[in-house]
């Protein structure tokens, strides 16, 4: 690698990944592709609903780009396409589960595909774990060092304080602790879809 290096640096072809706090920059350079630019505000909002997958950002903002009239994409805009879409991403549900939403929760959870059910309690699992860092981290008066602790970026982690403290500790960690039979549900039963919906009436229920 060193000597092709010192030979031509652009024979060494980078074909890792994106990062996902790359990805907000890598869609405003994406978005020129299509003849508009697109602000940090709408790109963050874009990857948090599309994800990861550079092919899906790109295809999502070909059609952004069709729908704007304007030559910079907003977050408004965004926001309108995701509702005329009105197709239900995991990430609008772990919002609502996160921030205790009982029935904005239950709405979303009724719309989400079968097919997704293990992939949303995999999230979830790993939501409740962001949650329980920063519970401990804000008990410590540490809040500050949660994007830097869970290796983050700030906006992925601009609520997590406000909906941590809308549970306790020991709320966070039994909820963690009841997927453990959620994970066998999904395996193995045929009734996955009442498990599951239980765990997360348990873990928005109130004490």
């Amino acid at each position: 690698y060193k000597a092709i290096a010192k030979i031509d640096k652009k024979a060494v072809i980078d074909c890792s990944g994106t990062k996902r706090w790359e990805l907000p920059r890598r869609v405003q350079q994406m978005a020129t592709q299509h003849g508009k630019s697109i602000s940090t505000a709408a790109a963050e909002e874009l990857v948090s609903r599309s994800g990861e997958n550079t092919r899906m950002l790109d295809n999502d903002l070909a059609k952004l780009a069709q729908m704007v009239e304007a030559p910079q994409i907003e977050l408004a805009d965004v926001e309108r396409w995701i509702v005329r879409t009105a197709e239900v991403q995991p990430w609008d549900f772990l919002n609502a589960v996160s921030a205790r939403d009982m029935r904005r929760s239950l709405e979303l959870f009724n719309l989400l595909p079968a097919k997704s059910y293990v992939w949303t309690y995999t999230l979830l699992c790993g939501r409740i774990r962001e949650l329980i860092v920063a519970k401990a981290l804000d008990a410590r008066g540490q809040g500050r060092e949660l994007a830097a602790t869970l290796k983050l970026q700030s906006w992925q982690v601009k609520n997590h304080l406000t909906w941590a403290r809308r549970f306790s500790m020991a709320e966070l960690v039994a909820a963690l602790e009841g997927a453990v039979d959620v994970e066998l549900a999904l395996k193995g039963s045929a009734d996955s879809q009442t498990a599951l919906l239980l765990w997360i009436t348990y873990i928005l229920r109130k004490s």
